[in-house]
């Protein structure tokens, strides 16, 4: 029992004494954990560990002041003991079931919260365009139409897919050149899209460049155009006059990554491998063309294309072999490769030789008009990536026409390596024997010795290169000549 002529404690006074002393108890028993056991306490678990405390010395102080008021020794006691014993044991507990540093900090739940709040507002957005366009029931399962009706789905795929953004247009290009996968109605339809943007302000792209090359613009440029030659939206390049050493100038095109692009993909193929995932367990067709295979190895690779030292190391490892492929592949239309400038490239700007020239996408009245042999460009860029392939080893993952170019000087070049094959000497003989039993039309020569016909093939005007010409004007986009 408690003395009755105990003055009475105020109930303020108590809860801002027992609100102080938890603070000040944690806090020394954070200070001593760390100095004597050498366990660092995180702020908000000391934090959490003092409320509690609080919270329980306050319930105890109610109780004891409702069965006797009064004695300040008491409350006192209360005041002190209880959130030092509580803290103590969340501490204990907490340590014991999720050790400190394993968990996310403060900074890091509350850039977490953020991510998922974004995350949840462009799923919200895809979903719409996806509904918008008549493609929702196919996310939740409706069977792909084996009839008439693909050329419609077709086209509304490609309009979601363009309407969708960056991320979502690139995978539609990606999948325009997958014949093996899609039916011809779709590689017609999702050939047509078009990665195009809005330019970027030029005040945020010259930050970019003077980030990423540590010096001002101008002391690296003796002219830097602001007007981008051409805009995507992932990069916009610009036509430059690059200094050199010995005063001399060169003709560059510097691309540059657009600012904020990376959180927008990285957030994009988040979201593309959960619907891969939910088509999968959903659609027999989803599983069958293993879609989460495929949508991760889509995201590896446009990682690397945000990247732009990985294209300028891709250029460096095509560049090596290319003398070489000159030499063997000769024929009357050379394919060039622009120059690196890897001193003043980094992650985000790549500086490489300016070419005069048109996407091969749009050269067809240019070839007319120059009265140019379209079955010797469409050899000239078959030879090059049949060398790359089983002779240089290291080729052009991505040469959809876009990224093919006829040059003023009538010569064909390629663009773009962000995306590029790399194979070893025993998969190159692998796949040379390959083709050399197709040209002879040997079902068994892969299986057998490695094959004693001349390599490589070109060279003796085999007849198998018409239906391989054939291919590759369709990858093209542009009929053979008759």
């Amino acid at each position: 029992m408690l003395a009755a002529g105990s003055s009475p404690v105020s109930g303020l006074v108590f809860i801002v004494a027992v609100l102080a002393t938890s603070m000040a108890l944690v806090a020394a028993l954070a200070w001593a954990s760390r100095r004597l056991l050498g366990l660092s306490v995180g702020v908000l678990r000391a934090l959490i560990a003092g409320l509690l405390g609080f919270g329980a010395a306050v319930l105890l102080g109610r109780a004891l002041r409702a069965a006797q008021p009064g004695h300040e020794v008491a409350f006192l006691t209360v005041a002190l003991g209880v959130p030092l014993i509580v803290a103590m044991i969340f501490l204990v507990a907490a340590e014991a079931l999720v050790p400190s540093g394993t968990g996310p900090g403060p900074v890091e739940i509350v850039r977490g919260t953020q991510r998922a709040i974004a995350r949840s507002r462009r799923y919200s957005q895809i979903s719409r365009v996806a509904v918008r366009h008549g493609l929702g029931p196919y996310l939740h399962g409706r069977p792909l139409h084996a009839d008439g009706g693909r050329a419609e789905l077709a086209a509304s795929l490609r309009r979601a897919l363009e309407e969708g953004g960056v991320t979502f247009t690139k995978l539609g290009q990606l999948l325009s050149t997958r014949r093996d996968l899609l039916p011809e109605e779709f590689i017609s339809e999702l050939g047509q899209l078009q990665d195009r943007a809005e330019p970027a302000p030029w005040d945020q792209i010259e930050d970019v460049i003077t980030r990423s090359l540590g010096v001002p613009a101008e002391q690296v440029f003796a002219e830097l155009d602001p007007v981008p030659a051409a805009a995507a939206s992932i990069a916009q390049v610009h036509k430059a006059r690059l200094r050199c050493g010995d005063g001399a100038e060169t003709e560059v095109a510097v691309k540059v990554q657009r600012p904020g692009i990376r959180a927008t993909v990285e957030q994009d193929l988040d979201i593309l491998t959960g619907i891969a995932a939910k088509l999968e367990s959903r659609t027999r067709w989803a599983r069958t063309y293993g879609l989460v295979a495929l949508s991760q190895g889509f995201a590896a690779a446009m990682r690397e294309e945000l990247d732009f030292r990985v294209e300028a190391r891709n250029m460096t490892a095509m560049a090596a072999s290319w003398p070489a492929q000159q030499r063997a592949v000769g024929g009357s239309v050379p394919v060039a490769l622009p120059a690196l400038y890897d001193q003043v490239s980094s992650e985000h700007v790549l500086v490489i030789e300016w070419l005069d020239g048109v996407s091969l996408r749009k050269a067809g009245p240019l070839i007319d008009d120059r009265g140019l042999d379209r079955a010797e460009l469409t050899r000239a860029l078959l030879l090059s990536m049949v060398y790359q392939l089983t002779e240089g080893g290291v080729f052009h993952a991505d040469p959809h026409p876009g990224n093919i170019m006829l040059l003023a000087d009538d010569r064909l070049a390629l663009l773009d390596f962000g995306s590029v094959g790399r194979l070893d000497a025993q998969l190159r003989s692998g796949l040379q024997n390959l083709l050399l039993a197709i040209g002879r039309g040997d079902p068994s020569a892969p299986r057998s010795a490695p094959c004693s016909a001349p390599w490589p093939p070109w060279k003796a005007r085999s007849p198998w290169w018409s239906p391989a010409l054939t291919w590759w004007w369709r990858l093209a986009g542009t009929p053979p000549a008759t």
